[in-house]
């Protein structure tokens, strides 16, 4: 058996876990990086059947062929899932229409992938006369998702654009991967470069998905500079009424800093209701609710926060 068993292993019980940990949020809330990490670990798994049937020449083709489709979708996922994050500007049947046209002629055609054979210790496909659609097409959905990730950079909503640079960062050692692997080859040292590529994409997948489920922690560092001296004259209140009363009422305290988050988040948001809302991560419904029960600024003298 290969060496790159292990690895490759090892990579698709990371993806796998990630999606049983992020269930809810990739079924549920952004079932884009649901589809984008499906692809992904339908891509490992058809990289690691490969290892694993060496000297099995009748599934070759097959396991070669949905290698290259499940890539396909998951280039296709990746471009779809950074442009919900920045600009919004695709609709999602183009890509998708794209992707299948491409996979079915990787499929039923030999003239982008004519076959598939070993070199002893990993498949590689025989390219046919238009094999280069497919690495043109996996190329300018990689270049179209960092573009569209560095124009979330400079989006006016700061949670989106703090969003934005965390999984540009994640993005770029996929990038960097395919540099050194193109370079490396080119001076002829001989590698693997599905399982460096196949790591680096887990490593963006555990990136992404965790920045993903804790979104409502980034929503908080963004408004955490505006809340400090509210919060600081809140407690200040408290004490005071303490001192007077000599009796602390916890209904009063929570209420006291739940409109501190409320309104600093409204303001953060620079009146943007929905985006305060997904910092707090809470319904937009819920959010109007609470925020009718503040007294707002210039709207009265009796403002508590």
């Amino acid at each position: 058996m290969s060496f790159y068993i292990i690895p490759s292993f090892i990579n698709l019980v990371i993806k796998a876990w990630l999606f049983w940990y992020g269930r809810q949020t990739l079924l549920r809330t952004n079932r884009a990086l649901g589809i984008l990490l499906i692809s992904f670990f339908l891509f490992n798994l058809a990289e690691l059947i490969s290892f694993l049937i060496m000297g099995h020449f009748q599934y070759y083709d097959v396991v070669g062929r949905a290698y290259y489709v499940t890539a396909i979708f998951g280039a296709t996922m990746m471009l779809i899932y950074a442009d919900t994050l920045s600009i919004r500007y695709i609709n999602w049947k183009l890509p998708i229409i794209l992707a299948i046209c491409l996979s079915l002629f990787v499929i039923f055609s030999n003239t982008i992938i004519a076959g598939v054979s070993s070199l002893g210790y990993i498949l590689t496909r025989v390219p046919g006369p238009y094999y280069w659609i497919v690495l043109v097409y996996g190329l300018g959905c990689t270049i179209s998702a960092l573009i569209l990730l560095f124009t979330g950079l400079h989006q006016e909503d700061l949670q989106r654009r703090r969003f934005c640079g965390v999984i540009f960062l994640g993005f770029l050692p996929i990038v960097l991967t395919a540099i050194i692997v193109v370079l490396m080859m080119a001076v002829g040292i001989r590698i693997n470069a599905a399982i460096l590529l196949t790591s680096a994409i887990t490593l963006f997948l555990v990136i992404t998905i965790y920045t993903e489920i804790y979104k409502p922690v980034i929503g908080l560092l963004t408004i955490t500079p505006v809340i400090g001296a509210r919060v600081a004259v809140s407690l200040y209140q408290m004490i005071m009424h303490f001192y007077r009363t000599r009796k602390l009422d916890m209904r009063i305290i929570m209420k006291n800093i739940e409109e501190v988050f409320i309104y600093s988040a409204f303001e953060v948001s620079e009146g943007k209701r929905q985006n305060a809302a997904d910092m707090l991560s809470i319904p937009l419904s819920t959010f109007n609710e609470k925020l009718r029960k503040i007294t707002l600024p210039n709207s009265t003298n009796n403002h508590r926060i």
